[in-house]
């Protein structure tokens, strides 16, 4: 009886290479999954990295607004890096409208669009939601203690930080004498209102950017209002708050002085 020796070497030798073909397919598989991986998780790194970054930059170029914003014909610049993410100013956001409420009586003396400049960070880049890095989303800013501006990140089509300068502060100076032009000396309950425009300027570029504050002008304009009470209500993005500010009970008249400081934002 005889036997196929042949057919057997054949079927041992064919076997031997197609193993080792199958096992180097799959190491190399996962030699290459986990180099995607690794390589992902660098570029995830790369991108939070960037945008931190760009919180701190926010952050920084806020404080240089606050203080160009009180001195006229100043400027201020500060530098951003970007490589996954990109720099925005967006005009025509939302709008503010500030009125005075006296009695009966309403006057609007100031409404205007608002602008803002924001961050988006990488594809990477997520954050949990709306979280304020600097001031809070309340519409009127009561005293020095609290800055005018607010920066904030927000999760929305995107990760971004944004600066933002949509409220108005209210302060109120006292009670003063006052001499009218018809000789009369009265005594008033001063306020003062200051808003912060944010006007657009020229920006471009990547990479490394920096960022020019310069303010532009600032205008005063005095509101007189009978009686020693009244309402001031400011209304940014929707949101409207109301706080009465009284004087002394012998104030003839309130006396609002209405400040905005233009600042530009622009890119060199």
């Amino acid at each position: 009886m005889s036997k196929r020796v042949g057919s057997s070497r054949w079927k041992k030798a064919v076997s031997v290479p197609l193993s080792s073909i199958i096992i180097g397919s799959a190491i190399l598989t996962a030699i290459f999954g986990a180099v995607l991986l690794s390589t992902q998780l660098i570029e995830s790194q790369a991108q939070i990295v960037e945008f931190e970054q760009a919180k701190s930059a926010f952050l920084l170029f806020a404080t240089s607004f606050e203080d160009v914003s009180l001195k006229p014909q100043s400027a201020s610049h500060t530098v951003i890096h970007t490589r996954a993410g990109g720099l925005n100013l967006v005009r025509d956001i939302g709008d503010i409208e500030i009125k005075i409420i006296n009695g009966s009586t309403e006057t609007v003396i100031y409404s205007q669009s608002l602008n803002h400049l924001r961050f988006l960070g990488g594809r990477l880049v997520t954050v949990p939601g709306l979280n304020y890095l600097k001031g809070t989303g309340s519409p009127i800013v009561q005293g020095f203690s609290e800055p005018l501006g607010h920066v904030y990140v927000n999760q929305s089509g995107g990760a971004w930080t944004v600066l933002d300068y949509s409220r108005a502060r209210v302060v109120r100076h006292g009670s003063f004498f006052l001499f009218t032009q018809q000789g009369v000396n009265e005594k008033v309950n001063l306020l003062e209102v200051t808003f912060v425009k944010l006007l657009p300027g020229e920006t471009f570029g990547s990479g490394t950017i920096r960022m020019r504050v310069e303010n532009i002008n600032v205008t005063t304009t005095a509101f007189r209002f009978d009686g020693n009470e009244v309402s001031i209500q400011v209304t940014s993005f929707g949101i409207t708050e109301t706080i009465v500010l009284a004087g002394e009970a012998d104030d003839v008249a309130t006396i609002i002085n209405l400040v905005v400081a233009y600042v530009r934002v622009s890119t060199l």
